[in-house]
């Protein structure tokens, strides 16, 4: 027999340990020096468990199914040759797994859910702590905690009921009951939450990353609308362009996707966006709960480089000292900054001009630039040039301008107006003078004024080479007179060669000479004496016929 010494017992202290009911439970002993002792012992509740002599596989005590009979404190002792003994004691407590009881596990969201949880453990003990989690988060909800009746006669039960508001939050989570120990056990149950759909956010982003807000034209755009619901939303995307009236679906191609947070993601695709899809976009959401949920809508703004033109005219001519105002105008998302440029030494610069005016209408812009006092500097080539993103520019048709040339000072330009004024003033006297003394002379001449000009008489008749026969008709004091003349009749060689060139008319050359009835009537001429004879004088010439004064103005327009 096994002598059993209990004096001068060391006590290592009292472990804890919790076993499952039904699955196998191991105590291990840790006492110093154990490879020196002779004797190892186990006890529960002051009984004799096992007793042998020392050996190390013995220093764990093992149950191969754990029922509630099996908990109790067990005592692990070690006797050495000296006499002393140490011991470590064990507290083993049995339960079970946690049985779970629920109204349901789908619900409307805004319902109330209600939940129970049971744990059967061995008596005489402590019971067991139970703590609810959804997900991994605690509820803080109280619950209420009561002791029942278990179906195993050897243990005690002991439960605790929540009740809480379910929301969307809840869905897909587990409703957690913990029992709090060294085990951790739980048993737990999915949620099923169901609730509208509903948009939680809309945010629309470039293919750029660099300047993922920066949509330009031909570029990819993305819409992603990021929805919440269950049963899973059918989710669209609207538009509402600025030459279209309401919102119309779109029908970009899309993907999606699921948070972490069970949340859904469309991702719609619009590739080589255009100025034309600018314009205000929303996203729709419908489930079974809820037949159509709309976001708030977000613009898309696609931006273009800009286009600059002209509006002057391409060659325009401005006066010394005037202002003339160059005007172009630019179409471009967002705004251009318009500079004039002119060609210096075949180089195209910037000048320092700064726009007089700027008017904008949506995209379009109107930018007027002042040339003022026009001088010969301005004359050349101008354009505009129109940028709104950096390192892209664009350029206008050329301006040619032309500068007349300057203009006389005022004192100069009254000096030469006075000397015009008198010139003029002269000119208009000298021809007044002219005119009056011909008209005069013309209706007051004397017999003594036809003498005294009949060598220009000959003259003239000598210039004109008169032919054989000359018949004028003039208008002499109201009277009409017809005088036929033989030019030269004194010189017979004149005669011989107009004879010979005209023997049709060699029959008139002794034709005596007609006069007026009028006041020349009277007149005579004797051919052989030249004299003549008359009241009015003298009106005979050196040949022997008569002369009027009007003869040396008419014979001009002689008539053959």
């Amino acid at each position: 027999m096994l002598k059993l010494i209990f004096h001068s017992v060391f006590i290592v202290g009292v472990s804890s340990r919790v076993a499952l009911f039904g699955k196998p439970a191991e105590l291990c002993c840790s006492l110093n020096d154990s490879r020196t002792a002779q004797f190892i012992t186990w006890m529960k509740d002051d009984s004799v468990i096992s007793t042998s002599k020392y050996n190390a596989n013995l220093l764990s005590y093992k149950i191969t199914n754990t029922t509630y009979k099996d908990a109790g404190i067990y005592k692990c002792i070690l006797d050495y040759q000296s006499g002393l003994s140490n011991e470590q004691q064990f507290l083993l407590q049995v339960h079970d797994y946690p049985e779970y009881y629920s109204n349901t596990s789908t619900s409307m969201k805004n319902s109330t859910i209600f939940a129970l949880c049971c744990v059967n453990y061995s008596p005489f003990f402590s019971e067991p702590g139970i703590t609810w989690l959804i997900g991994i988060d605690t509820l803080t909800t109280s619950h209420e905690k009561y002791r029942g009746k278990s179906h195993h006669s050897e243990a005690n039960s002991v439960c605790s009921m929540i009740s809480f508001q379910s929301s969307g939050q809840h869905h897909k989570k587990k409703l957690v009951c913990l029992v709090a120990d060294e085990l951790s056990v739980n048993e737990s149950m999915e949620l099923n939450v169901t609730y509208p759909a509903s948009i939680i956010s809309l945010q629309i982003t470039s293919s750029d990353e660099s300047y993922p807000d920066q949509i330009w034209e031909n570029q990819t755009a993305f819409i992603d609308c990021e929805a919440d619901g269950n049963p899973t939303p059918l989710v669209l995307l609207e538009s509402k362009h600025m030459n279209k009236i309401g919102w119309q679906t779109s029908s970009y191609d899309f993907v999606t996707k699921v948070d972490s947070h069970n949340r859904y993601h469309w991702k719609f695709v619009l590739p080589n966006v255009t100025r034309n899809e600018s314009g205000e976009y929303r996203c729709t959401a419908t489930n079974a709960v809820a037949q159509y949920y709309k976001s708030k809508s977000g613009y898309l703004d696609v931006k273009y480089p800009a286009a600059v033109e002209m509006v002057t005219k391409s060659t325009v001519n401005i006066e010394w000292g005037a202002s003339y105002t160059v005007v172009c105008v630019t179409d471009s998302n967002p705004l251009s900054k318009v500079t004039l440029h002119t060609i210096v030494q075949g180089h195209w610069i910037e000048l320092p001009t700064q726009p007089s005016n700027i008017a904008t209408n949506g995209y379009i812009s109107k930018w007027e630039f002042q040339l003022r006092n026009v001088s010969d500097g301005f004359k050349g080539k101008y354009r505009c040039v129109a940028s709104n993103r950096p390192g892209k520019v664009a350029v206008s048709d050329i301006l040619s301008v032309n500068v007349l040339a300057k203009p006389l000072p005022n004192s100069i330009a009254m000096k030469h107006g006075h000397l015009v004024i008198v010139s003029i003033s002269v000119i208009f006297v000298l021809a007044t003078v002219i005119i009056s003394t011909w008209i005069y002379f013309s209706r007051k001449r004397t017999s003594f004024d036809i003498i005294r000009r009949r060598p220009r008489m000959i003259t003239s008749y000598r210039r004109n080479r008169f032919p054989d026969l000359i018949r004028t008709s003039q208008v002499f004091q109201g009277a009409t007179c017809s005088t036929f003349q033989k030019p030269f009749p004194n010189q017979p060689e004149n005669k011989d060669k107009y004879q010979a060139q005209h023997q049709r008319q060699k029959d008139f050359f002794s034709m005596p000479p007609s006069f007026c009835e009028s006041d020349l009537s009277d007149v005579t001429c004797d051919t052989s004496e030249n004299t003549s004879k008359g009241k009015r004088g003298s009106n005979c010439d050196s040949y022997g016929y008569a002369y009027v004064h009007e003869l040396e103005i008419d014979l001009k327009n002689v008539a053959i």
